[in-house]
């Protein structure tokens, strides 16, 4: 795309206009989250009172490898699907741009409840608590789910099913993996997680019923 027609598509095109406040909108929400990892780092990362730690394969840096990757197909326009219908790309940046907003919101919020309990690798303190405030009543992930969210909400943005296959084929198995290490160490030191599992989604909340039947099977 030339300059002169891209100038003419902000300036001129409903879409255009709209696409560009969308990308201030993710610049944005992409400045907090790494602010908030940052602080995590800084605030959180500790290397006393461990109880037990397992390395990881999958923690923030094989994460912002994939983040770079994710942004490689898009800069490259790999799986672009062109539509034409002015109503439906607005549909697509607006939805896009909202699920990425929420999935910021959602991270920053269930780091917040968090706190002390966060850790790059698969960790568990000796004064741990289990945390079923705000969002984690519901999800025992939000942190993994969210930037989900922010991965599939930019495909949609940006209209690009090679990024959604990375998110759904690449990423989401990495935070599986990821999610089942974190409670297989939890479920064995924890006092009260099991019973926690079974009441809560991993990256979704749970059908109540199914939570409910399943806790009075075990």
């Amino acid at each position: 795309m030339n300059s002169d027609y891209y100038l003419f598509l902000v300036y001129h095109h409903p879409s255009g206009r709209l696409f560009v406040i969308a990308n201030v909108l993710v610049m944005i929400c992409l400045i907090a989250l790494f602010l908030s990892i940052i602080l995590d780092f800084i605030m959180f990362h500790k290397q006393e009172y461990i109880n037990k730690r397992k390395k990881s394969i999958v923690e923030t840096g094989t994460m912002f490898m994939f983040f770079l990757f994710y942004c490689f197909l898009l800069k490259r326009g790999w799986g672009i699907l062109s539509v034409s219908n002015i109503s439906l790309k607005n549909l697509l940046i607006i939805s896009g741009t909202l699920i990425i907003i929420s999935g910021t919101a959602i991270n920053i919020i269930g780091r917040w409840y968090l706190k002390g309990n966060w850790a790059n690798q698969v960790t568990v303190y000796s004064n741990q608590f289990l945390v079923e405030k705000g969002i984690y009543k519901f999800i025992r992930h939000p942190l993994y789910s969210s930037i989900i969210g922010m991965f599939i909400g930019s495909s949609i943005l940006y209209s690009n099913i090679s990024a959604l296959a990375a998110t759904v084929f690449i990423f989401v198995p990495m935070m599986i993996y990821r999610a089942k290490q974190e409670e297989k160490l939890l479920s064995e030191l924890l006092p009260g997680y099991i019973e926690y599992r079974n009441k809560t989604g991993m990256f979704l909340p749970k059908c109540k019923k199914y939570a409910k039947s399943k806790t009075s099977r075990n």
